[in-house]
């Protein structure tokens, strides 16, 4: 509670009660203004003594202080959410070679976007990650993939036959019609741009959606009409409405091919 809020609320009780008026900066006032600050130390205290017991609402510093209790700190960059759900499953995750610890260790990568787990790819004792980098280059594609080795290693046993794959990837290529009736070059740059965060950001699991792309298009401000016509992936054309991304390959956004239409 706000000391604004305490101040308000003792100044009308005192005057409900002696229908007086207390006037600013009078001694009466003073005492008020020091005793709505006592009070609100005292909420504040109050607020402090219950958060520890409500461990599944902790946030921000209340987090990183339950960490230090358990042994779990809080990575680099590592979001509330993520942080708390690692805590909660600290214990099992302890147990290591388990699913629940493989994916904890695999959130939050600073170098890649996504690291899937597939065990027994080659029988018994045996599994493939594949790895999406953020930024695929070679120098970022060996960082992703020693990152994901360092944090699998404290979570599987050292017999295993672990191979690390970069997923192959398919360049998508789109052919779109479009009229516009102003900024036709603003419009195609974040027609592309959405497009590409859209492509690029498809986990393993998902599908790349015509229908998601036909909306980026018919959306944007000032667009009188946008209609694809073809998408090619891999050079290889789209028949269908949507196509599933495979763990082994990574759909990357390459270019849109643009057929203007006269009003």
């Amino acid at each position: 509670m706000s000391l604004s809020t305490i101040y308000d609320s003792l100044l009308n009780r005192f005057k409900n009660k002696t229908n007086l008026s207390v006037s600013e900066g009078s001694v009466l006032d003073s005492f008020l203004i020091a005793s709505s600050s006592g009070i609100q130390d005292a909420y504040n205290e109050i607020e402090k003594a219950k958060n520890p017991h409500i461990f599944t609402k902790l946030t921000g510093s209340n987090i990183d202080s339950m960490g230090m209790l358990v042994g779990c700190a809080r990575r680099e960059d590592e979001s509330d959410n993520n942080y708390l759900y690692r805590m909660l499953s600290w214990n099992t995750s302890n147990q290591a070679s388990n699913s629940t610890a493989i994916d904890a260790a695999l959130q939050n990568l600073e170098y890649s976007s996504n690291a899937s787990y597939v065990p027994f790819t080659q029988g018994v004792g045996t599994a493939t990650i594949y790895i999406i980098p953020k930024v695929i280059n070679d120098d970022n594609i060996k960082l992703a993939i020693k990152e994901v080795k360092e944090r699998i290693s404290k979570v599987i046993s050292p017999s295993s036959y672990i191979e690390y794959v970069v997923p192959t990837l398919l360049p998508v290529k789109i052919v779109a019609y479009l009229s516009v009736s102003k900024d036709e070059d603003n419009i195609k740059s974040n027609i592309i741009n959405k497009m590409q965060d859209y492509i690029n950001s498809i986990a393993p699991g998902d599908y790349l959606e015509l229908g998601q792309l036909e909306k980026i298009g018919t959306n944007e401000a000032n667009v009188n009409y946008f209609s694809i016509s073809f998408v090619y992936i891999n050079d290889e054309q789209l028949n269908s409405t949507k196509k599933i991304q495979k763990l082994e390959e990574k759909f990357l956004f390459d270019e849109i091919i643009w057929n203007m239409v006269v009003s």
